[in-house]
């Protein structure tokens, strides 16, 4: 092999190798934009479920409220309704003392 034939070999796999780190440069440049998206897509959904949480906790602290709002009226109403009964069996007292009367 002559020396030309060497310097030529050697230049095809100089080239060789050249084109082989363009590859590899460019296969890393695709992964790194594949992460990056990846990234900022969880960086949305990590937000997005903070946002869900804090709504969820909204929720759960109006439904707690309107519970006790519903609770105290249950208890005014039996209120009323115990007072409306003693009120009747009053009543009914009354008319029976009335109508025993001569």
């Amino acid at each position: 092999m002559t020396t030309d034939q060497r310097l030529d070999r050697i230049e095809r796999i100089l080239i060789l190798y050249l084109n082989a780190g363009r590859r590899e440069r460019k296969r890393v440049r695709e992964i790194d934009e594949k992460v990056n998206i990846l990234i900022s897509a969880q960086i949305k959904n990590e937000d997005g479920f903070r946002e869900l949480r804090e709504a969820s906790r909204e929720t759960d602290r109006r439904m707690r409220e309107t519970f006790r709002e519903i609770r105290e009226l249950f208890w005014k109403t039996d209120e009323r309704i115990n007072r409306l009964d003693e009120a009747q069996r009053r009543t009914d007292r009354k008319i029976d003392g009335l109508s025993e009367r001569p």
